[in-house]
């Protein structure tokens, strides 16, 4: 899950054509891309196509809990097939709580083949980036963390072409996620006709321990997937480590050198890791 790809919930042959790309997931969205006359009907719309049991990953961002229409989205979409909720605006361990409490009742009253959903908390404002520890705990339904920008730079009165505006808040939703096994999903890129600047953002991203980043365009797609997977460097590199620690293990060495550098557990998990997600990548390609 590297890519994910945010798509108007008023708009189906959008949506439509979302299913199509080359996103990891696709997010039919109900909150900021659809005016709130259109709310209720855009629901309608992504019932119609959830209805049709989709192969691509689907999460649906829902309303915020505050706000008129979020108890409502949830009780209308949960029965369908897919594969969560993203919530927005999550300021507390408590707003997960809340979610997960009226998932929970409606999971008692629906089929029980009805598998229950993950849940993805998007973190945008100073609240939730002081709170992520404990939003990273709050439920184990969470499957990742998403950090949204444009709200945070809004209210931390800060300037988005900034870069280092973003570095506390970002490190903080990574380390609350990497501390819980979950996943951290950067925020989008706003411009998607700047292709230069999403790879340069993607890099500092995933440099900072980022599993994916939300994408708003379908041109994005290609770079997100091409920076979050590992590189004929990286794979050259993992393949050279641990073969040769794998070899020093059986020969009662916990430390080598390869290639003048120190190699030692976690440098070898590390190129356990890349392995491992090289050989997922694959078996999803046979699949498909």
């Amino acid at each position: 899950m590297k890519s994910f790809l945010f798509t108007p919930g008023n708009k189906p042959e959008i949506m439509h054509k979302s299913l199509n790309t080359e996103a990891d997931v696709v997010i039919f969205d109900l909150e900021d891309s659809v005016p709130n006359s259109e709310k209720e009907a855009a629901r309608g719309k992504i019932i119609s196509i959830l209805d049709s049991n989709p192969s691509k990953e689907v999460y649906v961002r829902v309303n915020g809990i505050f706000t008129p229409w979020s108890l409502e989205d949830i009780f209308h979409l949960y029965h369908y097939s897919f594969s969560g909720f993203i919530i927005p605006k999550v300021n507390s361990a408590g707003d997960i709580e809340k979610i997960e409490w009226i998932m929970d009742n409606l999971y008692n009253k629906v089929n029980e083949n009805t598998n229950k959903k993950n849940i993805i908390p998007i973190i945008e404002t100073p609240e939730g980036v002081l709170n992520a520890q404990e939003i990273a705990k709050a439920s184990s339904h969470l499957k990742g963390i998403m950090f949204g920008a444009v709200d945070y730079i809004h209210e931390i009165r800060g300037i988005a072409e900034d870069e280092f505006s973003l570095v506390y808040a970002k490190s903080q939703v990574v380390t609350a996620c990497r501390s819980k096994g979950l996943l951290p999903i950067d925020t989008v890129y706003p411009n998607f006709k700047d292709q230069d600047g999403l790879e340069r953002e993607s890099l500092r991203s995933r440099a900072m321990g980022f599993a994916g980043k939300a994408c708003i365009h379908p041109s994005q797609i290609s770079i997100i997937n091409q920076v979050f997977s590992p590189s004929s460097t990286e794979i050259s590199w993992a393949k050279k480590v641990f073969e040769a620690y794998e070899i020093a293990k059986k020969n009662g060495k916990g430390v080598i050198s390869v290639d003048g550098f120190m190699v030692d557990l976690p440098v070898a998990e590390k190129a356990k890791e890349i392995l491992s997600l090289i050989n997922y990548e694959e078996n999803q390609n046979r699949k498909g």
